[in-house]
């Protein structure tokens, strides 16, 4: 049978222990970030820490005067584990023998000390608010945490509501914007080329003009040039052969030169002609208020971007079906304004 002595002095026991637990610093004595670093800390009991900081705070704050000595014996012996628990974790450092394992116990600890801590404080509460005679005035305390629950669910189901409106309203914008991304890459690639071909035409231009002048100065040269040893009619023959080989070489460069020229033109034309297309695609869809038209302009895009266009360089061309094409949109555009 306990004597007053024994329950004054457990008391004043609990009140010592509540006060060392309290003293502990949650962030650099028990998480402990900046001297255990990234892997070894111990956020991930931020939440526990808290818990049993609040709890030991309201048992400050009660009168342990009329708890059975049993309770609050209970409660002695469980918050003197809480408190080794917190030494242990305050002493843990990167130099502990098997500090992952160790780690792992510590961890695995916390929730087991949790369950007793909320175990043999609840009847030390229940006797607090028994004995004081403020159940009328938790229950106001009640009603009114239930009022300031109920506003607080109003407000966040309008403000779930206007942040939904806002995600939705982000992710179209986001969905518009990655198809402009997409648009402007594709044309970036064909604007690449483009630059590409148009390097070489100048090059192979540069290399025709220089031919076309060579042949020229040839053929003028050849033209009043004559060996002034010219005899008999097999040397004339020779001579003339030489000349029309020398010629026919020099032409024969030169059209290299053309054909060349011509392909890389084109090449760089058509490329210029399907970024233009790429670039002007999202210009008209937005303008378009009808799928219809949306499919009509992207038919014609893709055209434009596959299909082998007219430039004017290439000899094995043709207009093809293009001006049909534009007259069906035209067409099924100005029947649907009609009609509606």
């Amino acid at each position: 049978m306990p004597t007053p002595s024994d329950r004054d002095q457990l008391i004043i026991t609990i009140h010592e222990t509540n006060k060392r637990i309290l003293s502990f610093d949650i962030e650099s004595d028990l998480i402990k970030r900046e001297k255990l670093g990234a892997d070894l800390h111990f956020e991930e009991l931020r939440n526990e820490f808290i818990q049993i900081a609040e709890t030991v705070q309201k048992i400050e704050q009660c009168n342990l005067i009329p708890v059975p000595f049993t309770n609050l014996k209970n409660y002695s012996a469980t918050i003197g584990q809480i408190e080794n628990f917190y030494k242990r974790i305050k002493d843990f450092s990167v130099s502990t023998n098997d500090l992952v394992n160790q780690r792992t116990s510590l961890i695995a600890q916390i929730n087991m000390m949790i369950i007793n801590l909320v175990e043999h404080a609840t009847p030390i509460f229940l006797v607090d608010l028994l004995k004081g005679n403020d159940l009328s005035i938790e229950k106001a305390k009640v009603q009114s945490l239930v009022e300031e629950i109920k506003k607080e669910k109003d407000s966040s189901d309008k403000d779930i509501t206007e942040i939904k409106k806002e995600l939705t309203s982000t992710l179209e914008s986001a969905k518009r914007a990655a198809a402009q991304v997409g648009v402007a890459q594709h044309s970036f690639v064909f604007k690449e080329e483009a630059d590409f071909h148009l390097t070489e035409a100048k090059k192979w231009l540069g290399w025709t003009i220089g031919v076309l002048v060579i042949t020229a100065i040839a053929g003028l040269g050849f033209l009043y040039w004559m060996p002034a040893t010219a005899e008999g009619t097999a040397h004339l023959v020779q001579f003339t052969i030489t000349k029309v080989v020398v010629l026919a070489v020099l032409f024969y460069g030169l059209s290299i030169c053309i054909k060349n020229y011509r392909a890389h033109k084109h090449n760089n034309i058509l490329n210029k002609h399907r970024q233009n297309a790429l670039q002007t695609f999202e210009t008209f869809v937005k303008a378009s208020t009808d799928d219809q038209t949306k499919n009509a302009v992207l038919l014609q895009t893709t055209q434009s971007i596959f299909a082998n266009q007219h430039t004017g360089y290439s000899s094995n061309e043709s207009d093809g079906d293009m001006p049909s094409k534009v007259i069906e949109i035209i067409k099924s555009t100005s029947s649907k304004t009609s009609s509606n």
